[in-house]
C-alpha cells in the first residue's frame, strides 16, 4: 500500500537480459520500499545487480516483470513520454563516468535539464547560478569538462542532477573514479542534500561511502540478501571482514 512517505517502491521486480540465446537474470524478485528523506546505500560485488536496480528505479531501463512505483504512480503502466516526464520531475542522476557533454561549458551542462523542462531563460540563470555557488564551482562555469579534474567534473554532474530540485537522487558509484579527497567532497555534498530532505540512493562498493547512509541494502546474484540500519552495522561488517583476512 502506498503512503505519502514512500517515494520509491519495487514489488517482485525482475530483470532478464537475453543475448545469443542466453538468458541472464540480473534481478530476481526484488521487493523494497524507499521512504522520503532516506539515504540508502546498495552494496554488493560487481555483477550483483546494483546498477540494474538503480536504472530501473530511475526509469532508465525497463523491467521484465513486477512493478515499480514513483510517488505512488505505477511506472510500468506508463508510456515512454509519461515516464520521461515523471523522471524529469522527480529524479536526478549522478553517474560514475560523469556523462557530461564535452562540447558544453560547465554552466551549459548544468543548465541543460532546465532547457528540457522549457524554463524561461531568467529562471534558468537564477537556478544555475545558485547551484554554481552552492557547489563552489562558479569560477569554473566557462570551462569545459576536459579542462576539469575528475572531482570537479563530478561536482558539475551533481549540479546537473540537482538543478531541477528533484525529490530523489540516484547515484551509481559516484566516487568510483575519484581520488580519496574528491570522493569525500562528493559524499559530503550528497549528505548535505539528504539533510535538506532529498532522498538519496547510491550504488557503491565503498564501505566508507556507505557510512553516510542510514540503511544498507546488500545484494548478491540479483537478490537482496539483507538490509541493515544504523551505525552498529558498520562495526559488525568491519569485524567480519577482519576475521576473514
Amino acid at each position: 500500500m502506498y503512503t505519502n512517505n514512500i517515494v520509491l517502491r519495487a514489488n517482485n521486480l525482475s530483470k532478464t537480459f537475453a543475448t545469443n540465446d542466453i538468458k541472464i537474470k540480473a534481478l530476481n524478485n526484488i521487493t523494497i520500499n524507499i521512504n522520503k528523506g532516506e539515504f540508502i546505500a546498495i552494496m554488493g560485488p560487481s555483477g550483483c545487480g546494483k546498477s540494474t536496480l538503480l536504472n530501473i528505479l530511475g526509469l532508465l531501463d525497463d523491467l521484465s516483470s513486477g512493478e515499480v512505483y514513483i510517488m505512488g504512480k505505477q511506472c510500468n503502466l506508463l508510456n515512454d513520454k509519461q515516464k520521461t516526464l515523471l523522471r524529469k520531475s522527480n529524479i536526478g542522476f549522478v553517474f560514475q563516468n560523469f556523462n557530461l557533454i564535452e562540447e558544453l561549458t560547465v554552466y551549459e551542462n548544468i543548465e541543460l535539464p532546465l532547457i528540457y523542462l522549457k524554463l524561461p531563460v531568467q529562471h534558468r540563470q537564477i537556478r544555475v547560478q545558485n547551484i554554481l555557488e552552492k557547489l563552489k564551482i562558479a569560477h569554473k562555469q566557462n570551462q569545459y569538462p576536459t579542462q576539469l579534474s575528475g572531482g570537479m567534473q563530478q561536482k558539475v554532474a551533481i549540479g546537473r542532477a540537482i538543478v531541477t530540485n528533484p525529490k530523489i537522487i540516484l547515484a551509481d558509484e559516484p566516487t568510483g573514479n575519484l581520488d580519496s579527497e574528491s570522493g569525500n567532497q562528493v559524499m559530503r555534498i550528497l549528505s548535505e542534500l539528504n539533510s535538506t530532505g532529498t532522498t538519496v540512493l547510491i550504488a557503491t562498493h565503498s564501505l566508507k561511502d556507505a557510512e553516510y547512509s542510514n540503511r544498507i541494502i546488500n545484494m548478491l546474484d540479483g537478490r537482496i540478501t539483507s538490509q541493515n540500519y544504523g551505525k552498529e552495522y558498520y562495526k559488525g561488517y568491519v569485524g567480519e571482514k577482519n576475521s576473514e583476512s
